[in-house]
């Protein structure tokens, strides 16, 4: 078994209301990561994702498991009592990080069918 950390985005209600001031083709301006992430990334998965993204997604959880197959299960079927959550979560999808902690540390994400390492800044 192997330790995972799984990292999510959250869209603040800040970069919401600016959404709804501008829409989704107006400027973003400061909140240009965190609406892109939720826009493209949440759908297109690594294809979208660039490094400096990393700074809207905060740890949510940490998972003992075999494998990112596995992590990817327990984040949505269970049990529920592998994963040690930080705060609250949803099931884990496309554009989620889950990063390792044994071997090479690395960051990988959940795309449409599989996973692809990323970089981070």
């Amino acid at each position: 078994m192997a330790v995972f950390t799984i990292h999510q985005s959250h869209t603040s209600d800040a970069a919401c209301d600016h959404l709804n001031s501008v829409g989704w083709d107006g400027d973003f301006a400061e909140f240009q990561n965190e609406l892109e992430v939720r826009r493209d990334v949440k759908f297109f998965g690594s294809e979208k994702f660039r490094s400096e993204m990393f700074e809207v997604y905060n740890p949510v959880a940490r998972c003992e498991a075999a494998d990112l197959d596995e992590v990817f299960h327990i984040g949505n079927t269970g049990p529920q009592d592998a994963l040690r959550r930080y705060m609250p979560m949803h099931s884990v999808s496309v554009g989620d990080i889950i990063e390792t902690h044994t071997g090479e540390h690395a960051f990988f994400m959940v795309d449409g069918e599989g996973f692809t390492q990323v970089e981070v800044a």
